[in-house]
């Protein structure tokens, strides 16, 4: 058993894998799996497996970025029409 500092505040794993979490979702990916291990004193190793996006949206993500190629925005689908 390791001996503990006074100072070293205990970290819960599980708050971490929260946040996590909630950063992927918030994002608008789906989290199929996390898993936190601290390895060290203040080091932990996360593993996540998770599905972003799908990549066939039309919208894109940010004000100024450009659609796929190939594939028009719905308002500029509609003006074509």
């Amino acid at each position: 058993m390791t001996r503990r500092k006074v100072y070293d505040p205990d970290v819960p794993l599980f708050m971490i894998a929260s946040a996590i979490a909630n950063g992927v979702k918030k994002r608008g990916g789906k989290l199929f799996r996390i898993s936190v291990v601290r390895i060290a004193e203040h080091q932990y190793r996360i593993k996540y497996t998770c599905r972003a996006r799908d990549a066939r949206s039309t919208r894109p993500d940010f004000p100024g970025e450009s659609p796929l190629p190939g594939q028009a925005l719905p308002d500029e689908a509609e003006d074509h029409a």
